[in-house]
């Protein structure tokens, strides 16, 4: 890490961090105010737009393949992204015809360019996904990118797993998340774990796509 993003990390560790948790309501809603409705507001800060796009593309791809074809999911499926951001996974599928989603975030900061973006068939709902319960009824697949990293906590990433994703998808629903799958923490709002901690909290039935490289981490789908 470079001298400029050491100094960085350490201001932000200042403003946000708090007993092994930090504010993730601020730190969100201040950096997606500072890089728009872009790639970097949700990917690599150190890298450019273009390069972030690139990384995306192909993310985005490997993602629009397994539900399209391994997946084989009907359009009228309910999909709700946790954490979605500036929703590239959501508008990439909304461009493939899938028409009932739905994109959770902890600040409304994108709401109007989503619903702009995603038309009648999406809803937006306002919530920590660590402390919530926001799962609409009947819900086939979750979308967890580049998010579960940012539930530091212990209790409310248990929480995530247990009360938003096994609760709402036990009995054959399908969760898509990503994951380093080591036990490190990385910054003040980053920390990775292991894959046994997600067999333990979310029990899947199936693994429908083995852990496979997205960006800087990797992906994979379970049927739980």
């Amino acid at each position: 890490m470079d001298a400029a993003r050491q100094r960085r990390l350490q201001a932000e560790t200042l403003k946000y961090a708090a007993r092994g948790d930090y504010n993730a309501m601020a730190f969100w809603a201040d950096r997606f105010l500072e890089y728009g409705f872009t790639y970097r507001a949700v990917g690599d800060r150190g890298k450019s737009e273009a390069a972030n796009a690139k990384d995306y593309t192909s993310a985005l791809a490997l993602v629009a393949d397994f539900i399209t074809d391994q997946l084989d999911l009907a359009t009228h499926a309910r999909i709700v992204d946790l954490g979605v951001g500036t929703g590239a996974h959501l508008r990439m599928l909304h461009a493939l015809g899938y028409h009932n989603l739905v994109g959770v975030d902890i600040t409304p900061t994108f709401r109007c360019e989503l619903t702009a973006a995603l038309g009648n068939g999406f809803s937006f709902r306002q919530a920590d996904i660590g402390t919530d319960v926001c799962m609409p009824a009947h819900t086939d697949v979750i979308l967890l990118t580049d998010v579960l990293q940012h539930l530091v906590h212990p209790a409310k990433f248990r929480f995530c797993l247990e009360r938003n994703v096994h609760e709402a998808l036990y009995g054959g629903g399908v969760v898509i998340f990503t994951e380093r799958f080591e036990n490190v923490a990385y910054s003040y709002y980053e920390v990775m774990r292991e894959i046994d901690v997600y067999h333990s909290l979310l029990a899947p039935t199936d693994i429908l796509m083995q852990a496979t490289p997205y960006r800087d981490k990797f992906i994979t789908a379970w049927r739980l």
